[in-house]
């Protein structure tokens, strides 16, 4: 599906990544991705989840949107404040064993909020990445997973695979 918006915020030069030449673009209707490598749909019952696997290794990404009420606008602080407490409730009680979540990083980029932090599940060698972004006119939630990927390696790729996010801002 197309992107058909007035105005898409772009995450890329707050990562700082880099992208391969080949790349599994998604475009949805709300948000984009330009994932490195080959990348598969998964089908989601929730229409504001959407789940992307890496067609060979261990790899998910997860985008949660969830829409601002333009009739009662509250703060951008407002709304990241309980999204970071939420996501990272939900996260640190994940199946398996807990996650060891760094701080959130939080920066302001052109009108939105945009928060980021790593996770840790060392009992099942699983890491996690996740970036938050809040504009005026929906919160995403651009969750990255891996499994097997050394702590060395893991940083950079995290960063490569949440480089390229565009998010509907208006």
């Amino acid at each position: 599906m197309k992107i058909h918006v007035r105005a898409l915020f772009v995450l890329s030069s707050f990562l700082l990544a880099h992208t391969s030449a080949h790349a599994t673009v998604v475009e949805e209707q709300f948000f984009k991705l330009d994932l490195p490598g080959e990348w598969v749909a998964e089908p989601q019952d929730d229409p504001g989840t959407y789940q992307y696997h890496a067609a060979k290794g261990e790899e998910s990404v997860t985008v949660g949107l969830l829409f601002r009420n333009p009739d009662h606008p509250v703060p951008l602080e407002h709304d990241m404040k309980a999204v970071l407490k939420h996501r990272r409730d939900v996260e640190a009680s994940l199946p398996k064993t807990p996650v060891a979540l760094t701080e959130p990083v939080v920066a302001e980029k052109r009108g939105a909020l945009v928060a980021s932090w790593f996770g840790n599940d060392a009992a099942h060698d699983r890491r996690t990445f996740t970036v938050v972004i809040v504009n005026g006119t929906v919160v995403g939630s651009f969750y990255y997973e891996t499994f097997g990927l050394s702590s060395r390696a893991f940083e950079p790729r995290a960063r490569e695979v949440l480089s390229h996010v565009g998010l509907i801002s208006k």
